[in-house]
């Protein structure tokens, strides 16, 4: 019976046909949660039914679809009597998934769960290809295929018989569409056609599936502190909300490293812990039996949880053994490590904070039994809404309320506690000036316990402040396109001329530095224990030019004291009635171009007291970042100053090769710091990375010396 082209819902039957197909090919619904049964409609030249055999022909273009997904084939043959279903001339088969199935023929039967494949090819979403003499579906989940081979590169469409960057080949290969896994049996890795590695075992994950446990790319490299490295991570896939990698990395100098790494996502927040141990000689020791050995090895971790809906609980923090094992074993370059646990509070416009603070030093140097150990350290501050002032709309009141506990192994012992609450009231007038009054009181008090520097019991102290703020935005539109802006800006703070900082510790107020960032502050140092007093007087000049693709912006400026300051640190650019100037210049040119330069300039012969340049330039084949710093901390002693500068470049030489180099050099000192060069591969589907780092500064165990560095990744194998 020939029923000519039609487009025509199948039956029941045709629906598990279709339904089987899905799974065999692309895996296109999961078994354990099958779908519901949808309408299959086929579309074809010639549909014929034989009644007495039993059996239906579709021909001639046919197609047929359920859902998302669609089967294209010249001819399909489906036996009632046998239940065997065959589709052969252009098969076909697209799933929603992205992924394309492309075989000359194949055979479904005993009740559609069994099939062969002969001449099976597939192209994944992710573009990989994956093809075998004949493929046999085992289950619903399960592939098995002969002489099989994969690779995620291209292949050549002008040489299609050339072959890819690398393609692994293999006598058994398993698709497991549940487990996410592609199994191989007497493997080859192949580049460019050779082979050059075998195994009988190997497996990794399909593209595009869920975490699974394994293997990661191992990495080889080689210095003058470890020897010869070869580390080799695992991937534990626990559970769907944590997992744990083991990454073991053995030495030819140092023995055995065992670092891990540990996630967890819980209903309530997230946590993430990591860190290293080992047990080499001592490296104060030459002997090397087991006595004079020692644990080494460092621990790091982050978390933050919801405690209610305004209140988080988190932490940040990072433990060493001892000063250089960080930076010896690889793990980190800083010179001071910072811990800290914390409550926090964040509602509207007021914050509270309750936090705990630890430090490492890790210098030479540092004496960490006379680092500071903050427990508690809290701070809050309360804002009204604006308008809290009748005919002031932008008025409001604010408190801040701040408290610490200080204290150290050997040395002090110190408390504060702080309370200031004022007023700020914002008015703008018809003609666009802006102006912004404040008025603060503050009530510090002290409990040191400082006998060597004479700082000792209880001590207070009020500090009154007012200051009065005035700005003019400027605006001018181009006819052209573009626009200028032009802000000149004043500001006038009021305090009594005392010396607030006699008598106090200095906790928290160590490092101050006078740049445009602090320009129109009224208070310079970063802490509360230090404070600026008198009367005082800031003004500057800010604006900027911007187009399209031109970004030009200025800020410069300089304070005045009308009293000598008081107890203020020297070299700080304001310990005098002038201070220095001070701005910034930044550039950005049609996105090529990103020009930073901070400054400061001596008021008295505009003599370079800082200089800082940042310089990030993006014009191909170069990518270029540079940073150059230049401090003068006293210009009578040129040894107590710094200048440094630091710079990375990528040159790409074609689309897929680039040179890499990086360094830093202490001008003051003329001494390299570090150097490092490499070149970098980048194809479709490997990314190969050679680098050769050099470093110039020994510390103590820590020997200067060269490293060589090899990374190979293999797209689709980052778990093996």
């Amino acid at each position: 019976m020939n029923i000519g082209k039609i487009f025509y819902p199948i039956s029941a039957l045709s629906i598990s046909f279709m339904l089987t197909l899905s799974v065999t090919a692309s895996a296109l619904q999961t078994p354990e949660k099958p779908a519901k049964k949808q309408n299959i409609f086929i579309e074809a030249d010639r549909l014929d039914y034989e009644h007495v055999e039993g059996i239906v022909t579709a021909s001639g273009k046919v197609e047929i679809l359920k859902g998302e997904t669609v089967l294209f084939a010249d001819k399909i043959t489906y036996n009632q009597k046998t239940n065997i279903v065959e589709a052969e001339g252009n098969v076909a088969l697209a799933g929603p998934d992205g992924n394309a199935v492309f075989v000359d023929k194949f055979t479904l039967k005993d009740d559609l769960s069994e099939g062969v494949i002969k001449y099976f090819r597939a192209r994944l979403d992710d573009g990989s290809l994956i093809a075998a003499a004949e493929a046999k579906r085992i289950n619903e989940s399960r592939i098995e295929m002969k002489k099989a081979v994969y690779s995620p590169c291209p292949v050549c469409e002008a040489t299609p018989e050339s072959d890819p960057q690398w393609q692994i080949k293999a006598e058994e290969v398993e698709l497991d569409e549940i487990e996410q896994t592609v199994t191989y049996h007497d493997a080859f890795l192949e580049v460019y056609g050779t082979p050059v590695l075998y195994t009988p075992y190997f497996r990794h994950p399909t593209p595009g599936a869920d975490r699974k446990s394994g293997l990661l790319m191992p990495e080889l490299s080689s210095d003058s502190n470890l020897g010869t490295t070869l580390t080799v991570p695992y991937y534990f896939n626990l559970a769907p909300n944590y997992d744990v990698t083991l990454a073991p990395t053995i030495t030819t100098d140092e023995g055995l490293i065992l670092a891990g790494e540990f996630n967890h996502l819980t209903n309530y927040g997230e946590y993430h812990l990591n860190g290293s141990f080992t047990r080499p000689r001592k490296f104060s020791e030459l002997a090397s039996s087991e006595q004079d050995k020692e644990w080494r090895g460092h621990i790091k971790g982050n978390g933050l949880f919801d405690i209610t809906e305004n209140w988080d609980f988190g932490f940040r923090g990072e433990l060493s053994s001892d000063d250089t094992y960080l930076r010896k074993y690889n793990f980190n370059n800083t010179d001071m490590l910072t811990s800290r646990a914390y409550f926090e509070r964040i509602k509207e416009r007021n914050y509270s904070i309750i936090q705990t603070v630890y430090f490492q030093g890790l210098l030479e140097q540092d004496d960490n039994d006379r680092i500071p150990f903050a427990l508690p350290y809290i701070r809050n501050h309360f804002e009204t809404e604006k308008g809290i002032l009748p005919y002031f709309s932008g008025s409001r009141l604010y408190m801040d309320l701040s408290g610490f506990a200080v204290s150290r192994e050997v040395g002090t012992d110190n408390q504060r506690v702080s309370l200031s609450g004022g007023a700020i009231i914002p008015y703008i007038t018809s003609g666009g000036h802006v102006l912004e009054a404040q008025a603060t009181l503050r009530g510090d008090y002290y409990n040191q316990d400082d006998l060597l520097a004479g700082r000792n019991g209880e001590k207070t102290r009020f500090i009154p402040e007012a200051s009065i703020k005035w700005s003019l935005p400027l605006v001018k539109q181009f006819e052209g396109g573009g626009s200028m802006t032009l802000e000149p800006t004043a500001k006038i703070v009021f305090s009594p001329s005392e010396d607030y900082n006699d008598g106090i510790v200095n906790e928290d107020s160590q490092d101050v530095e006078f740049s445009d960032l602090n320009l129109f502050s009224n208070n310079r140092f970063r802490g509360l224990d230090q404070v600026e007093s008198g009367t005082r007087a800031y003004y500057g000049l800010r604006g900027g030019y911007y187009e399209d693709e031109v970004d030009i912006s200025y800020t410069f400026g300089q304070n005045y004291r009308f009293k000598e300051p008081q107890n203020l640190p020297r070299n700080t650019g304001f310990e005098d009635n002038a201070s220095d100037f001070v701005g910034r210049v930044g550039v950005n040119l049609y996105n090529t171009l990103d020009l930073s330069y901070r400054f400061r300039l001596d008021k008295d012969n505009l003599a370079a007291r800082r200089n800082e340049v940042d310089a990030t330039l993006d014009y191909s084949p170069v990518m270029l970042n540079l940073n150059y710093l230049s401090l003068d901390y006293d210009l009578l002693d040129p040894t107590d100053n710094r200048e440094e500068i630091t710079g990375n470049a990528q040159v790409k030489l074609d689309d897929e090769w680039s040179v890499l180099f990086s360094g830093r050099r202490n001008l003051n000192d003329k001494q390299n710091i570090d150097a490092a060069t490499g070149i970098r591969y980048e194809g479709e589907c490997v990314d190969i990375t050679a680098s050769v780092r050099r470093e110039f500064i020994s510390d103590r165990d820590f020997e200067a010396g060269t490293s060589f560095d090899l990374k190979i990744g293999l797209k689709n194998l980052g778990e093996l």
